[in-house]
């Protein structure tokens, strides 16, 4: 009976100590590679012209898609970011906030960060590598207005 407990003892041990080794280091593998959101819907839904639009992070060159929404004649700008685990069409706040954005004159680019929507694959940074992802939205969005000192602004989710 003795050896059946230290038997017994042992197993929960050993089990305890996966279970507290594992469960970390799947939790950061799930968190610097989260799965993919799909995209559900997109500016057409809500009657609006967009252009499909891929560019490049500035620092490390990964590929990076997103949509322009544009704004006949106008300048103004606001670029749409997703949080973590998200992409560029979320759908508690960007489809709406796209259209209000569209109707008050500004062209509104959004994009997926690396590794999530439909961007290249990348390990996720916690903003290390996303604010390059930042910096190359605005590269682009500068050479689509041909102006590299356009002014605009940001929306984070």
């Amino acid at each position: 009976m003795a050896h059946l407990l230290r038997l017994l003892f042992f197993t929960l041990g050993i089990l305890t100590l996966l279970i507290a080794g594992i469960t970390p280091a799947a939790a950061i593998l799930i968190y610097i590679h989260p799965p993919r959101i799909a995209l559900h819907g997109s500016p057409a839904d809500l009657g609006l012209a967009y252009d499909n639009v891929s560019f490049h992070s500035r620092l490390d060159q990964v590929r990076l898609d997103g949509w322009f929404i544009p704004s006949a004649g106008s300048t103004r700008m606001i670029i749409l970011l997703h949080g973590m685990n998200g992409n560029r069409w979320m759908p508690d706040a960007f489809p709406q906030l796209s259209l209000r954005l569209h109707q008050h004159g500004f062209n509104v680019p959004t994009f997926d960060f690396r590794g999530e929507g439909t961007s290249a694959s990348a390990t996720a940074t916690l903003g290390f590598h996303e604010q390059y992802d930042v910096l190359g939205a605005v590269d682009y969005v500068r050479s689509r207005l041909h102006n590299p000192t356009a002014h605009f602004g940001l929306i984070g989710h």
